[in-house]
C-alpha cells in the first residue's frame, strides 16, 4: 500500500505540479510544505500538519478523512479547491493559525472550514482574506463552525455555528 508524503522535523519539501494519492501528505513539527499547482486525492487525509504549510492553487478532493488538517501548526490556503472529502474540508485546531484567501471549499462530508481547540482545548484561529475570501458552500452539515475557543476572524457572524453538539 503506498505511503504517502513524510516531512520530519526540520525537513523541507517544495512540490510543483504534482498528484499525491496513497495516505496523504504529513508535515511534522518543526517541518515545512510549499506544493503550488498540484492536486491530492483519494488518500487517507489529505494533508496533515503540525508543522507549516503553504498551498497555491491545489485541489484537495476526495480523500477518506478530512481535506486539511493543521494542527499546531501553520498553513496559508490560496487559491486552492477543498471538495468532496470524506469528512471536513479544512480543520485548524490544538492552537493552528490558518490563513484562507480565495478558492473553494464545498461538498465536503461534514463541514467545510472548523476552527476548534481539539483535545487540548488550545484554540485555533482561520483567518479569513477581507478582500478575497473563498467560496464556503454546499458542506453536508455547515459550512463554518468555530467551536471549543475557535476563531474565524474575517467571517461574517450569522453564517458561524457556534459549538455544533454532536449528532445522536
Amino acid at each position: 500500500m503506498p505511503q504517502g508524503v513524510f516531512i520530519s522535523e526540520r525537513g523541507t519539501l517544495t512540490m510543483i505540479r504534482c498528484t499525491s494519492t496513497g495516505e496523504g501528505i504529513y508535515v511534522e513539527e518543526g517541518a515545512s510544505l510549499v506544493i503550488e499547482d498540484s492536486r491530492v486525492i483519494c488518500c487517507g487525509s489529505g494533508v496533515d500538519c503540525k508543522g507549516k504549510v503553504k498551498l497555491t492553487r491545489c485541489t484537495i478532493e476526495e480523500n477518506r478523512e478530512i481535506g486539511v488538517s493543521v494542527s499546531g501548526g501553520s498553513a496559508e490556503l490560496v487559491d486552492c479547491v477543498i471538495r468532496k472529502n470524506g469528512e471536513d474540508g479544512v480543520v485548524a485546531d490544538e492552537g493552528a493559525n490558518v490563513r484562507l484567501r480565495r478558492g473553494t471549499v464545498s461538498g465536503n462530508a461534514i463541514d467545510g472550514v472548523v476552527s476548534g481547540g481539539g483535545v487540548s482545548r488550545v484554540g485555533a484561529k482561520v483567518t479569513v482574506s477581507e478582500e478575497h475570501p473563498p467560496d464556503v458552500k454546499n458542506n453536508a452539515k455547515h459550512d463554518w463552525v468555530a467551536e471549543r475557543g475557535g476563531v474565524l476572524e474575517g467571517v461574517a457572524e450569522e453564517k458561524i455555528t457556534r459549538d455544533p453538539e454532536e449528532d445522536v
